[in-house]
């Protein structure tokens, strides 16, 4: 099972949203947890791979901010489907910036 990263639209779902899978999780996490004052977002979605996060439309320039960021410390190739899905969340995070809403994740 994977983490739903999405774009919250309230009780209706749009079908905006990708899956992190525990391996990408994992990388994402040592890096941030790493330098947790560079990525605090970040860590507050994902912290909890089975629970729920959140982040704040507000905030969202900055969460934007740290996953290009964590993609440029991913540079080594054997990080390619890490940073693939990075880009895609940071696709997500502009859809929600443009539509102004928030950031959630949710765990299964």
């Amino acid at each position: 099972m994977a983490l739903d990263i999405e774009i919250d639209f309230g009780n209706t779902k749009t079908g905006e949203s990708i899956p992190l899978y525990l391996n990408d999780h994992s990388f994402i996490m040592k890096v941030a947890n790493d330098d947790e004052s560079r990525f605090p977002l970040l860590i507050r979605l994902l912290h909890n791979y089975f629970g729920e996060g959140e982040v704040y439309l507000i905030e969202l320039d900055d969460l934007k901010s740290e996953i290009a960021e964590m993609e440029k410390r991913l540079s080594d190739s054997e990080f390619d489907k890490t940073r693939e899905f990075l880009r895609s969340f940071s696709e997500l995070v502009q859809g929600a910036i443009n539509q102004r809403k928030t950031i959630k994740a949710t765990g299964d």
